[in-house]
């Protein structure tokens, strides 16, 4: 694991950035639900514009936290195509 004083940094403005609570005031606008993939991107848009559009975590990276977040909570209603 890196320990640089930058990965600090990057690690604890993750923390401070609630994905849960940005997840659910995206989805509030969308009562049907949404697409994960669409729900990716706004979240990351979310964080880009709260970390100061910065790249220091990797969209891969950032996928993987949503990712995690999303299957942490079920509440989530996320919109599934029956055609694919």
């Amino acid at each position: 694991m890196d320990s640089s004083p930058s990965n600090i940094e990057n690690q604890e403005k993750s923390i401070k950035f609630n994905w849960c609570a940005a997840c659910e005031e995206i989805l509030q606008n969308f009562p049907t639900g949404l697409r994960e993939k669409t729900l990716r991107k706004k979240v990351i848009e979310k964080y880009r514009t709260f970390d100061g559009n910065s790249n220091t975590i990797s969209d891969s990276k950032l996928k993987t936290i949503i990712r995690e977040e999303l299957s942490k909570n079920s509440n989530f209603f996320l919109y599934i195509d029956p055609s694919k």
